[in-house]
């Protein structure tokens, strides 16, 4: 791999391997250990040309070693409803004492 530096951020990147998750035909695939280049700073992951050609080509053709399941959450709340929740959870953790 050459990028040496972050695309978005310039941070340092370390080569690692990583695990993918996909979405395809309404359905999430799981890669693991795929080699990728790691951002240190912000954390993005990127991959040579070869590496999501290969992606590509297991999503595509290639047979599962296994099936998992996972739990899945639905994020549903507004950012008006959210940010109400936060401030009251702050609230209540961090009420000013009395002196």
């Amino acid at each position: 791999m050459t990028i040496h530096r972050c695309y978005f951020c310039k941070g340092p990147v370390e080569e690692k391997r990583v695990n993918v998750f996909r979405k395809c035909r309404g359905v999430i695939e799981l890669i693991e250990n795929v080699p990728a280049e790691v951002c240190t700073r912000c954390a993005q992951e990127s991959y040579p040309g070869w590496v999501a050609h290969e992606m590509d080509r297991l999503l595509a053709e290639g047979v599962p070693d296994r099936t998992v399941s996972v739990p899945l959450f639905r994020f549903e709340k507004t950012e008006e409803a959210g940010m109400d929740a936060l401030r009251e959870h702050l609230e209540e953790r961090f009420t000013p004492t009395q002196v």
